[in-house]
C-alpha cells in the first residue's frame, strides 16, 4: 500500500497534474449532468404533470432527513481514513473503514422499518388529488432504498478522496447519470408514465453505482477491505465524537436547503410546490457546479494538512474562495439576467412568470457557494462544534422566517425564497470566512476580500445580460446559447485578468499543460 504522497517537486507536479485531471473530469460530469437535467425536468412535467413531478425531489429531500443519523458515523470517515492512508498506517486505515462500514450497515437495518413507515404515510401527507396514493408510496419506498444503498456506498467512496482520484469517481457517476434517465424513458415508453418507474430507475442506478464503487475500491486500495474482525468500538467512539457535531451541522443544512419544498407543499399548495421544484433545479445545478469546482481541491487541502503543510492549506483556501466566486459569478449572472427567455425555451411560456423567483433563488449563491472550500478547514482541524451550532441556529431561523413570510398571501413562494436568501447569506457572508480564519490563526478578514471579486463580476454579468434581454427578442436556443457563450467568454477573460494575478494565471496554465 502506498504510504502517501512523497515530498519534493515531483510530488507537486503529480499533484498539479491530478488536480487538473480531476477538474476537467468534474467539469465534464457537470456539463453532462446539466444536459440530463435540462431534458428530464420538462420531460417529467410533460409526462407526469407538475404536481406529480414535485414529489420526486420532495421524496429525495424528506427521506434524506435520515442522514441526520448516518452522518454521525460517516461524517468524519474520509478525514480519518485519509490521514491514516497518507501517513502509511495500514492497520489504522483498516479500523477506520471497517468501523464505518459495519456501523452504517447496522444503522441501515434499524432505519429500514422507520423509512418503510414514512413511505407508507407519505401519500396522505404530500400527494395531491391527481397522484395515486400507491404511486406516491412506491416513490418514497424507492427513495428510501436508494438512501440506504448510498449510505453503504459512502464507505467505499472515501477511496477517491484518500488517493485524490476524483476522476475515477466521476467516470463511475457518469454511468449512473446515463442509466437512470434511460430507464425512465424506456419504461415510460413501453408502458406509461408512472412515479414507480422513476423509483425503479433510481434504485437500479444506485445499485450499479454501489457495485462499481466496490470494484474500484479493490483496485485503488487493495489491501484495505471491510472485515468484521476489524470493527473497533474505540474507533467508533472517536469518529462519532467528531460526527456528532457534524450531525448538528447537518441538521442546520437540512433546515437551510431541504426544508423549503416541504414548507411550500404544506403551507402554500401542491401545484406551487411543483412549480417551485422546477425552478429550484437551477439552484441544484449551480450547487452541483460549485461542488465540482470546490471538490477538486478538497482532497489536496486534506492531504496537505496530513503532511503538516499548514501555510499551503491557508494559501490554497484563499485562492479557492476567490476562483470559485469568479467561476460561479458567470453562470449565475447569465441565468439571472436571461431568466425569462431561459424559462420560455426550457419549460414554456406558462412558466415565464417564475423568472423573478429564479433570480431570487440564484443570486445569493455567489456568496453562499464561494465559501465552500472553507468548510474543508473545519473538518481538517476538527473544529466542527461551533459551525454546527451556528448552522443549526440559523437554519431554525430560516424555517421560522420561511413559515412567517410564506404565510403572507402577497409573498407566497417568494417569501420562502427570501427567507433562505437572508438566513444563509447572513451565515456565509460573515461567520464562515471569519471562523475559518480564526481556526488557522489568520487575520479575521483574510477570506472576506477573496469573496468580493465574485460579487463584482456577478453584478456586471447579470446587468449586461438583463440589458441584452431587454434590447433583443430572444426566441430560439441558438440565440440564447450564442449570447451565453459570447458574454460568458468575455466575462471570464475580464475576471481572469482583473482579479487573478499573473503568477496565479501561470500556475493555472501550468496545471492545464501538465494534463496534456
Amino acid at each position: 500500500m502506498s504510504s502517501g504522497v512523497s515530498s519534493g517537486s515531483s510530488s507537486t507536479d503529480t499533484s498539479l497534474k491530478q488536480v487538473s485531471k480531476n477538474l476537467l473530469s468534474n467539469v465534464f460530469m457537470f456539463i453532462f449532468g446539466m444536459g440530463i437535467s435540462f431534458f428530464m425536468v420538462p420531460y417529467y412535467i410533460k409526462s407526469l404533470g407538475v404536481e406529480a413531478y414535485g414529489l420526486i425531489p420532495l421524496a429525495t429531500s424528506v427521506v434524506g432527513y435520515a442522514s441526520i443519523l448516518t452522518i454521525a458515523i460517516s461524517g468524519g470517515t474520509a478525514r480519518f481514513f485519509t490521514l491514516a492512508y497518507q501517513q502509511g498506517d495500514v492497520a489504522q486505515a483498516q479500523r477506520v473503514i471497517n468501523t464505518a462500514f459495519w456501523a452504517l450497515a447496522a444503522l441501515g437495518a434499524l432505519l429500514l422499518p422507520v423509512l418503510a413507515l414514512l413511505s407508507w404515510f407519505a401519500a396522505s401527507w404530500f400527494a395531491g388529488e391527481t397522484v395515486s396514493p400507491w404511486s406516491a408510496r412506491l416513490l418514497f419506498f424507492g427513495a428510501s432504498a436508494v438512501f440506504l444503498l448510498s449510505t453503504l456506498t459512502s464507505s467505499f467512496a472515501v477511496s477517491y478522496q484518500a488517493t485524490n482520484r476524483l476522476d475515477i469517481r466521476n467516470n463511475l457517476h457518469l454511468v449512473q447519470l446515463v442509466l437512470q434517465p434511460a430507464l425512465v424513458v424506456l419504461l415510460f415508453t413501453l408502458f406509461e408514465p408512472r412515479l414507480e418507474f422513476v423509483a425503479a430507475s433510481l434504485l437500479t442506478g444506485s445499485a450499479v453505482w454501489m457495485v462499481l464503487n466496490m470494484v474500484y475500491w479493490r483496485r485503488l486500495i487493495p489491501d484495505v477491505w471491510p472485515a468484521g474482525r476489524m470493527f473497533s468500538r474505540a474507533r467508533l467512539k472517536e469518529q462519532m465524537t467528531m460526527g456528532g457535531w457534524l450531525v448538528v451541522n447537518h441538521v442546520g443544512y437540512i433546515l437551510f436547503l431541504q426544508i423549503d419544498l416541504v414548507v411550500v407543499n404544506s403551507l402554500i399548495g401542491k401545484v406551487e410546490a411543483g412549480e417551485y421544484a422546477s425552478v429550484l433545479q437551477w439552484s441544484t445545478l449551480i450547487r452541483s457546479f460549485a461542488g465540482v469546482l470546490a471538490g477538486v481541491l478538497g482532497p489536496v487541502i486534506l492531504i496537505r494538512y496530513a503532511q503538516k503543510k499548514f501555510s499551503e492549506v491557508a494559501t490554497l483556501s484563499a485562492l479557492s474562495v476567490r476562483l470559485l466566486g469568479l467561476g460561479l459569478a458567470i453562470p449565475i449572472g447569465l441565468a439571472c439576467g436571461f431568466s425569462e427567455p431561459l424559462l420560455l425555451l426550457w419549460l414554456g411560456e406558462e412558466f415565464t412568470f417564475l423568472a423573478p423567483l429564479l433570480s431570487l433563488l440564484l443570486a445569493p449563491l455567489v456568496i453562499n457557494l464561494s465559501v465552500l472550500p472553507l468548510f474543508n478547514i473545519n473538518v481538517c482541524y476538527n473544529k466542527v462544534k461551533v459551525p454546527g451550532l451556528i448552522t443549526v441556529g440559523m437554519g431554525a431561523f430560516n424555517l421560522g422566517l420561511a413559515i412567517l413570510l410564506g404565510s403572507i398571501d402577497s409573498l407566497g413562494v417568494y417569501g420562502v425564497a427570501i427567507a433562505g436568501a437572508v438566513a444563509l447569506s447572513a451565515k456565509n457572508a460573515l461567520f464562515t470566512p471569519i471562523y475559518a480564519a480564526h481556526v488557522q490563526g489568520l487575520r479575521w478578514s483574510r477570506f472576506l476580500g477573496s469573496m468580493l471579486p465574485g460579487v463584482l463580476l456577478f453584478a456586471a454579468v447579470a446587468g449586461s445580460a438583463f440589458a441584452l434581454q431587454a434590447a433583443l427578442q430572444i426566441s430560439t436556443w441558438f440565440q440564447l446559447l450564442g449570447l451565453f457563450a459570447a458574454l460568458g467568454a468575455g466575462s471570464g477573460l475580464v475576471g481572469l485578468f482583473l482579479f487573478v494575478s499573473g503568477k496565479e494565471r501561470r500556475q493555472l496554465l501550468s496545471m492545464v499543460r501538465k494534463q496534456r
